[in-house]
């Protein structure tokens, strides 16, 4: 029997809906309940010493939360403020509404208090049937378009929009993918950002009060996410809007962010970018210097052959450009509020020294507080050319930022590592190669820029570059645990898991004392599923219990149910399987292989033949092609009595090497339980001609040739 693919739930409220849908439900509840100022929605776990400052509100709240078991109905008023119990299921969510009219808050009964709680909470029920993607989960485009709305005036707020387009060859893929796709990006934002579907692949985070460095930050965490979580393809635009300032050009957020989104798309198969960059390229860190300068430039190092130029930027533009103008004579140039002075004839070392000597007189005549901060570069070097000197000296001054205002700092290779990792986390993967090449050409040993040069690479499938980049990292230093770990991951994508189980074995060896961190993190989890892939079962139970215990409490912990649950399985401890099967299942219920395992599971230990059945047919469901899934499904149904259908199952088993012996092994216990003993004993001696057959298979089939009387 095939089911519908996206079945229909009645999607009942949850804690996390007080959550996501904060907003609407604030809203719902100031409708009903006059010159409210603030809404809380708070739970048992939420620390109440952070949100009140007196002791008798926390008791009262307390008391509420703690009181509902007895009595679901038990609201209250106290100082200008209303607590009203909002019961979901087994826990008790509670709103605490703030800014009340004192006279209301006088005279309100519990009767009228408990009527708006029961009116906000089948509103509230109603907003989340309008409010959810049925398919994935997800909150839809009209919850994205209201909070929007709500946030238009109100408060800083980014938007990103992912793209992750599926390639498949049915609906039914499709939706399986975009399912997928949600349950990855809800893991990643772990209850810190609502998740929206807005269909065709597109999907929004909404961030409030993030600065646009952060939302660059989040944006290459989640493509590196999504990258490990096997997508082909990601493509991230994104948009920011200050309170206080109007969206550009007129456009809304989500037009920003789309066309931000447009870029990114042309940028490679895993990219960002941010709207602000297409709006005011003027103001980007490593903006290039105006045709003006560079032709004031080009008339100077015209006929030299040795030259440095001085890039200066001072809080006190105007006192700085004075003393300039004085003291230089028709070598200084201004550009806003940077200054560049051009000194023929001297190396990087002299231009250094000169510099340090200005910077001592300035002080001396602006003032002894004055922050200035000066980047050098020097003709010639390496292969630049003469024009891309006076952009060397930007990259120079944001070196110089790394040690704080006022230091002056000579270009060089680590200045082109900076430079890189700024285009990186802007998302132009393409000028980020281009400026870690142009490092190594300047110090051709330099392991950072070898690791940040192979990381881009990968991210853009170059894998075979990426893989030369962390060779060469190994050959200078062979314990390097970011080299070992990138190359891991590099082998994973590629689909060698025994290599990748190599490098990050030898990875956990050297990997750094201290805190956790985001790669050892995922180190731990990496090793742990490909030791499961791998059948080393109890490596895997080791280290996937100790990065479970690390993460336990994080959505994402989820993730590694699936593999202690195989885990289990694999060392024949068959009832711890299923409790890791079952929490698998509740995270993802749409995985088809813990479906299908926890059913041969359920049979194994007669927890029922009727519900293995039905878990193996949801799983061949959800993944037709899987021929373990339908020896799965024979199984269940060969215990079911249904011998046809499980024929028909094994006869596309028997096609496959993989699944071919034990697709014989199950038609000679079929043609047992039919009275078929010369059949059977056919189907088991066929099982033991062959030489790639396990020993586990082979010692079943001869029981039952003995047991046949043969």
């Amino acid at each position: 029997m095939i089911f519908f693919p996206a079945p229909y739930s009645d999607l009942p409220l949850t804690e996390n809906d007080f959550k996501r849908f904060s907003l609407p439900f604030s809203r719902i509840l100031k409708e009903k309940i006059p010159t409210v100022s603030e809404i809380l929605f708070l739970t048992k776990n939420s620390v109440l010493k952070s949100f009140f400052h007196s002791s008798e509100m926390i008791k009262c709240v307390q008391k509420v939360i703690l009181g509902t078991d007895k009595n679901p109905d038990r609201a209250c008023a106290h100082d200008n403020s209303f607590i009203l119990p909002f019961p979901i299921g087994d826990e008790t969510v509670v709103a605490v509404i703030q800014g009340v009219d004192p006279f209301l808050a006088q005279k309100a009964d519990h009767e009228w208090l408990i009527e708006i709680r029961n009116k906000a909470l089948q509103e509230f029920s109603q907003l989340k049937r309008e409010r959810v993607d049925r398919d994935t989960g997800l909150l839809n485009a009209a919850n994205l378009h209201d909070v929007l709305k709500i946030l238009k005036d109100s408060t800083d707020v980014s938007l990103m929009l992912i793209e992750l387009f599926p390639r498949v060859r049915s609906a039914s893929e499709a939706i399986l993918y975009s399912r997928n796709a949600a349950l990855s990006l809800t893991s990643f934002a772990d209850y810190r950002f609502p998740v929206h579907y807005l269909g065709h692949g597109i999907f929004a985070l909404v961030t409030e009060h993030e600065e646009e460095e952060s939302a660059s930050h989040i944006g290459a965490m989640l493509i590196s996410w999504l990258r490990r979580e096997n997508f082909p393809r990601v493509h991230i635009g994104c948009s920011r809007k200050n309170a206080a300032e109007p969206a550009t050009a007129g456009l809304s957020l989500l037009d920003e962010a789309w066309q931000a989104l447009q870029v990114a798309c042309r940028r490679g198969p895993f990219s960002f970018c941010h709207f602000s960059l297409l709006a005011h390229p003027e103001q980007h860190p490593l903006r290039q210097p105006s045709r003006q300068v560079l032709a004031e430039f080009s008339r100077k190092w015209k006929n030299s052959d040795l030259f440095s130029i001085v890039q200066f930027q001072s809080g006190n533009t105007e006192s700085l450009h004075a003393y300039l103008a004085g003291s230089i004579d028709g070598a200084i140039f201004r550009e806003d509020d940077d200054f560049y002075v051009f000194l023929e004839g001297m190396n990087s070392r002299k231009a250094l020294a000169w510099v340090q000597r200005k910077i001592k007189d300035i002080k001396r005549k602006i003032g002894g507080d004055t922050l200035l901060s000066a980047g050098i570069g020097s003709y010639p070097l390496a292969d630049f050319s003469k024009k891309e000197i006076p952009h060397n000296c930007r990259k120079a001054l944001l070196h110089a930022a790394f040690f704080g205002p006022g230091s002056v700092v000579v270009f060089d290779a680590v200045s082109l590592n900076i430079s890189g990792d700024i285009f990186f986390s802007d998302g132009d993967l393409e000028n980020a190669v281009r400026e870690y090449k142009k490092g190594l050409i300047c110090d051709k040993n330099n392991i950072n820029l070898l690791n940040s040069l192979g990381v881009t690479c990968a991210m853009m499938d170059r894998h075979r570059m990426a893989h030369q980049c962390f060779d060469r990292v190994l050959a200078l230093d062979p314990e390097n645990f970011m080299a070992l770990y990138n190359l891991g991951l590099g082998e994973v994508l590629l689909g060698h898991d025994g290599l990748a189980l190599a490098k990050f074995e030898r990875a956990l060896a050297v990997q750094p004392d201290g805190p956790e961190d985001l790669m050892k993190n995922d180190l731990q989890f990496q090793a742990g599923r490909l030791y499961c892939v791998s059948g080393k079962f109890q490596k895997a139970v080791d280290m996937l219990s100790l990065w479970y215990g690390n993460a336990k409490g994080a959505k994402n912990a989820g993730r590694a149910f699936r593999y202690l649950g195989k885990s289990y399985y694999g060392l024949g401890m068959k009832d711890e399987a299923m409790i890791w099967l079952q929490r698998a299942l509740q995270f993802d219920q749409f995985d088809a292989e813990v479906m299908g395992l926890l059913g041969e599971v359920y049979l194994e230990q007669g927890e029922g033949n009727e519900i293995a059945l039905s878990l193996c047919e949801k799983s061949v469901e959800l993944a037709p092609r899987s021929l373990r899934l339908r020896l799965g499904l024979a199984k269940a149904q060969t215990a079911c009595l249904k011998y046809i259908a499980a024929r028909n199952n094994l006869r596309l088993c028997l096609k496959n090497k993989e699944t071919k012996a034990e697709a014989q092994l199950q038609n000679g216990l079929i043609c047992l339980k039919q009275g078929q003993k010369k059949k059977a004993a056919i189907w088991f001696t066929r099982v033991l001609v062959r030489n790639t057959v396990t020993p586990k298979i082979a010692e079943s089939a001869r029981y039952y040739l003995e047991v046949n009387g043969n």
